[in-house]
């Protein structure tokens, strides 16, 4: 009986934290003002995404540092790997980026962040409307960005291996209490 309370529970809590509508992000502007005022802006192709994190191909940097070919920015809020992934659901604020879209991106102040407010298609009235007379290129010393978290991949292996040991350990202590 109280396995099936503690199941019940779970469900609801689940239900409770990570099962309701998501909120679309109410962005203060249009993005053209707000790219203005950025103190980072550039141009690339969305390549990799990982919980959280997006990397770029850049092909311009107009404002900020020098950047690096490829630069990773948190794209919206950071993501917990499975299956605690599964209790929380993205923010309101999170950029829906499409690997292999070219977008204008800005960051916030000076970090290597951005949301869905501070990005947008980069079609060729928006570029024509905001580049800079003088874009400059990436460059292999330049910034590479925010760091994002290992692969997937990596993370699920390390939860399996813990889940094999606990399960080991339990089954050897079954049997200690058995005999």
């Amino acid at each position: 009986m109280r396995s099936r309370l503690a199941v019940v529970a779970f469900l609801v809590a689940v239900m409770a934290v990570g099962g309701g509508e998501m909120a679309t992000a109410s962005c203060a502007g249009e993005f053209r003002p707000l790219a203005q005022d950025a103190a980072q802006v550039f141009v690339g192709t969305v390549t990799a995404e990982r919980l959280g994190y997006t990397q770029f191909r850049v092909e311009q940097v107009w404002r900020g540092p020098d950047l690096a070919p490829r630069v990773w920015l948190l794209s919206g809020s950071p993501q917990l790997p499975w299956p605690l992934n599964l209790l929380v659901g993205m923010s309101p604020s999170d950029a829906d980026l499409a690997a292999g879209q070219r977008y204008v991106v800005a960051m916030e102040e000076d970090s290597f962040r951005t949301n869905e407010c501070l990005v947008s298609e980069a079609d060729r009235a928006l570029i024509a409307a905001l580049a800079p007379e003088r874009s400059r290129e990436p460059v292999p010393s330049g910034a590479t960005g925010a760091r994002p978290p290992l692969s997937p991949l990596v993370l699920n292996l390390a939860g399996l291996i813990v889940i094999a040991g606990l399960l080991v350990f339990g089954v050897r202590k079954a049997r200690r209490t058995t005999r």
